[in-house]
C-alpha cells in the first residue's frame, strides 16, 4: 500500500494498492477526480491544476503518528495559504492594470462629450467582464487576509518557537515610531545642555 498527498492540500491522503509507480500515481489522480466530482473537494482547490507527478509519497510510518502529522500538516497548510495569498496578489495586480485601462475607456466613452460608436459600446462588454474579474479577485484577497495572518503566525511559531510573536509591520507606523524615537532622543540631548 502506498499513500500520496499534494503540496497544495497536505491534509488529503490518497491510498493506493501496490508500490510507488506511474500506475499508482494515476490511480491517486483518479481518486482526486472522484472526490472533486463528489464535491468532497472544492473544484477550485487546485487553480494551477494537478498532474500525477505532483503527488508526494507519504511515509506510512508517519501516518501512525497523527499528532506529528497534524502539526506538520498545519505548517504545510500555512505555507500553502501564504503561497495562495501571494498568487492572489499577483493576479490582482495583473487584473488591476487591465481594469484601469477599461476604466479609462468607460470614462471616455460613457461620461465624455465625444460621440460614441456602436462598436465601442460593444467592446465595453468585455471590459465589464474584466472589471468583474478584478472585483471578484479583490474580494477573494480581502477575505483571505485573516486566514493568511493566522498562517503567518503559525509559520512564525514553527520557525522561531512557541513564544515568538509576529510584529505587524506597517511602514507608516514604523516611520512614526522612528520619528518619535528621534524626538525623544533630541529632547534628552536638549535637557542636558
Amino acid at each position: 500500500m502506498v499513500a500520496y498527498t499534494l503540496p497544495e492540500r497536505p491534509d488529503l491522503i490518497f491510498s493506493v494498492r501496490g508500490k510507488d509507480s506511474e500506475k499508482s500515481r494515476q490511480q491517486a489522480m483518479e481518486q482526486l477526480h472522484h472526490r472533486i466530482e463528489n464535491e468532497e473537494i472544492p473544484a477550485d482547490a487546485f487553480p494551477n491544476g494537478v498532474d500525477p507527478s505532483d503527488f508526494i509519497e507519504v511515509d506510512s510510518s508517519k501516518m501512525n503518528q497523527p499528532q506529528a502529522l497534524d502539526e506538520n500538516n498545519e505548517v504545510l497548510q500555512a505555507v500553502q495559504t501564504l503561497s495562495n495569498l501571494a498568487l492572489l496578489k499577483i493576479d490582482l495586480e495583473k487584473d488591476r492594470q487591465a481594469a484601469l485601462e477599461v476604466y479609462d475607456v468607460i470614462n471616455r466613452l460613457l461620461f465624455g462629450s465625444e460621440p460614441v460608436e456602436e462598436e465601442e459600446i460593444d467592446s465595453l462588454k468585455q471590459g465589464f467582464k474584466t472589471l468583474k474579474v478584478f472585483a471578484q479577485n479583490h474580494i477573494k484577497l480581502q477575505s483571505s487576509l485573516p486566514q493568511a495572518e493566522a498562517a503567518r503566525d503559525l509559520l512564525n511559531q514553527a520557525l522561531y518557537g512557541e513564544s515568538a510573536t509576529v510584529e505587524k509591520s506597517n511602514p507608516k507606523t514604523a516611520k512614526a515610531d522612528k520619528a518619535a524615537d528621534k524626538a525623544d532622543k533630541a529632547k534628552g540631548d536638549n535637557s542636558r545642555t
